[in-house]
């Protein structure tokens, strides 16, 4: 009979513990996923103004923000909302690293003002010191 008793325990200790578990879900499976006091276009307005800061790096928050229509009251509210969403925050960087990354990659081709640049003429040490002798004309 004590032979019993451990087997029946254990068993009954399971089989409730799987009726438990489908009677009541976690609260992973029950949660969706949370709404984000911060919208699409809010989030696009967000990252649109700190790129064209990061292009510019003249520009002030009061003129990045002008052509949005937006006070700088609303336009913080947003920043804190953002920074508060680790998501939004890992969103924001990655964008601002790809419009980082392919205005470097248009940097590299073309100069300041968008126009290609104009390979940079090297002299060599060689024409450097025929340059500087004493004696040679000009």
């Amino acid at each position: 009979m004590r032979r019993l008793v451990f087997p029946l325990v254990l068993s009954l200790v399971v089989v409730s513990g799987v009726a438990l578990r489908a009677w009541h879900p976690s609260a992973q499976e029950t949660e969706e996923a949370p709404s984000s006091k911060v919208t699409e276009p809010q989030l696009q307005t967000f990252i649109a103004v700190y790129g064209a800061m990061q292009v510019n790096h003249d520009l002030t928050i009061e003129e990045a923000i002008e052509p949005y229509h937006i006070s700088l009251e609303d336009f913080r509210q947003i920043e804190r909302h953002v920074q508060a969403e680790p998501r939004l925050v890992e969103r924001v960087r990655q964008a601002l690293l790809t419009q980082a990354e392919s205005q470097s990659a248009l940097g590299d081709a073309t100069g300041s003002e968008g126009r290609p640049t104009q390979p940079t003429p090297t002299v060599t040490p060689n024409e450097q010191q025929k340059s500087r002798s004493p004696g040679r004309a000009r």
